[in-house]
């Protein structure tokens, strides 16, 4: 299988995981001292809802297309549909979708630390585009393989750590992958929050 984000983009899942990221984040940032977050499968950044790819399915529609101005109740609901409006404000308007990067790094403080991993090319280049107005000492954005990032930058050097994995799981080796992952994260920083994603 061949996957591709945009596809998918906003969808339900997407709008769960945002969900969860959001709150995390929003919890270990009460603390003043800097934090890691590392996406080690970050995507392009920024999602075209009119593209044909998402199009295509419209899976947006029983996503992002529910609950933006939907009147909700919950303050975290609320709270990202403040995110998605301000960074939609920012990008291409409401055909836009922000992806976990872009999210992150408008939530995040200067002092703290992003990297984000994205293996495929295409799209690596794509999330450059997509945060080449953020001029940050704190920022990395690395075209290498994701798993191998969990032993390159844990354990972090500002002790305090969230990771998001978000794996493709294009091909049956990649939940081996996965659990080899985690179990080499634990290994080497047993306080890591990690946060993982399954379509």
């Amino acid at each position: 299988m061949n996957y591709r984000h945009a596809f998918h983009a906003g969808n339900f899942a997407d709008v769960h995981k945002h969900l969860i990221l959001i709150a995390v984040l929003d919890y270990l940032l009460q603390k003043p001292k800097p934090i890691l977050y590392l996406d080690t499968h970050a995507g392009r950044g920024e999602y075209d809802l009119r593209s044909n790819e998402a199009e295509r399915g419209n899976e947006w529609q029983q996503g992002i297309g529910l609950v933006l101005d939907a009147k909700v109740e919950s303050p975290l609901l609320k709270r990202y549909q403040h995110v998605i409006r301000h960074l939609q404000s920012e990008l291409h308007g409401s055909r836009s979708y922000p992806g976990s990067p872009l999210i992150a790094h408008s939530i995040l403080r200067d002092a703290d630390r992003r990297v984000f991993i994205e293996a495929n090319a295409e799209e690596c280049v794509a999330l450059r585009k997509s945060l080449r107005q953020q001029h940050s000492l704190n920022l990395t954005i690395d075209d290498s393989d994701g798993y191998h990032a969990l032993r390159a930058y844990l354990p972090p050097k500002e002790k305090r750590s969230l990771t998001l994995i978000d794996a493709p799981f294009e091909n049956a080796t990649e939940f081996t992958q996965l659990f080899q992952g985690l179990v080499a994260a634990a290994e080497r920083w047993q306080r890591e929050c990690i946060v993982c994603g399954i379509h």
